[in-house]
């Protein structure tokens, strides 16, 4: 999407992960790494990597080991930092 400042409008339409081969029903959290956008997904527990530059998928990770209901995500400058609800756990990921 782009936002028109001058009409203070969005231009475009969004990135539909609920239509992926595994979908993103609820995703519930995004996190930049310099390359790509990643998303959490609650539904299916996988995290789903977009190019930032062309808005089409990079790759779909499935849910880390244990856990499910991925609920939010941040890049600290090395790795991503997943919580998982279901699994009262954490987990630490090196992108690509």
């Amino acid at each position: 999407l782009r936002l028109d400042v001058a009409t203070n409008t969005l231009i475009g339409s969004p990135i539909a992960v609920g239509a992926l081969a595994t979908p993103c029903t609820t995703p519930r959290g995004a996190a930049y790494d310099g390359r790509h956008v990643w998303i959490a997904c609650q539904s299916s527990g996988a995290l789903i990597a977009i190019h930032a530059s062309t808005g089409g998928v990079a790759l779909q990770v499935p849910p880390p080991p244990a856990s499910a209901a991925t609920r939010g995500i941040v890049y600290d400058g090395t790795n991503l930092w997943v919580t998982n609800q279901q699994a009262d756990t954490v987990s630490k990921i090196l992108p690509l």
